[in-house]
């Protein structure tokens, strides 16, 4: 790996997924990714869960990364506005993703990464020059961007999806980010924390299901107010990681897999994986697919 490209690599770990991201995620971000450090931000018990071999992988309570934030603190917030509790987990690892950029914990640039997705190719750099290499996709959810805007007052800049397996977060931009809808609700709302604020622009109806995007709102105000800081590339990928191979697949069938894809999604509320002549159909379909691509 070349240094210049090493980055500070941030995965916030649902409990769900721990036996997906030790089997499977971790060994190939280990291999395939330009790390200088790695921070696993997960639920203390999960902790156990998780074999460090690697003296540059460290464990953070997710609860503790900033004062204020925490998973009760979320879960009491959807409470009080009747929410479905279930999403509360959804929510709060979006904040996150934003909450680290107020510490030491990582450097000028953190590159946020899916605990679900294992990139199966060497990924060699997330920068090019002074511009960060953004991959998209071509999702679209309208609630999105009606919380974006009560926020900042700000349409959707583009014509494609910053939702993504992973993004390339630049520190100050993240805080400006912060800032800006700190000073822009700080006349209508005397809320302290940022993410009551994201929280109180949902609407009830979006808020038990998907009313935010992490990656949509950074990726908007940054097209907005920074488009020299960005450039589009396009990695091969599929979500459909359970659907087609399992959630145990072999590191052969992983390593084959590798030949089409840059990474694969092992989601977890996709269809039950079904050993079936109609699953191969399936794999032929998103090989050719990729080879299209």
């Amino acid at each position: 790996m070349s240094k210049a490209t090493l980055v500070d690599i941030v995965i916030p770990l649902k409990t769900d997924l721990v036996p997906i991201f030790t089997k499977i995620v971790l060994p190939f971000v280990l291999k395939n990714l330009p790390y200088q450090k790695i921070l696993i931000l997960t639920h203390r018990k999960n902790f156990s869960q998780v074999q460090l071999k690697n003296d540059k992988i460290k464990l953070i309570d997710e609860d503790q990364v900033v004062e204020g934030l925490n998973f009760e603190s979320v879960y009491q917030y959807m409470k009080s506005r009747g929410a479905l509790l279930q999403r509360t987990g959804w929510y709060f690892q979006q904040f996150l993703k934003y909450a680290v950029a107020s510490t030491n914990l990582v450097g000028p640039q953190y590159l946020v990464w899916d605990a679900d997705c294992a990139p199966l190719r060497k990924i060699h750099a997330f920068t090019k020059g002074e511009k960060v290499l953004i991959d998209t996709t071509s999702e679209y959810h309208q609630p999105y961007f009606d919380t974006m805007y009560k926020l900042l007052g700000l349409k959707k800049q583009v014509d494609f999806s910053f939702i993504a397996e992973h993004l390339l977060l630049e520190k100050p931009l993240v805080l400006e980010l912060l800032d800006r809808l700190m000073l822009l609700r700080e006349r209508e709302r005397e809320r302290s924390q940022w993410w009551h604020i994201i929280l109180d622009s949902i609407a009830l109806s979006d808020l038990s299901c998907s009313g935010f995007s992490e990656y949509e709102t950074y990726g908007n105000f940054i097209a907005s107010c920074f488009p020299h800081r960005f450039e589009i590339r396009h990695l091969k990928k599929t979500r459909d990681g359970t659907l087609l191979l399992g959630t145990s697949p072999s590191m052969r069938t992983l390593k084959f897999f590798g030949l089409f894809f840059d990474c694969v999604s092992f989601e977890t509320w996709q269809e039950k994986y079904r050993n079936t002549p109609l699953r191969y159909l399936k794999i032929c379909k998103a090989i050719i697919c990729s080879l299209q691509d």
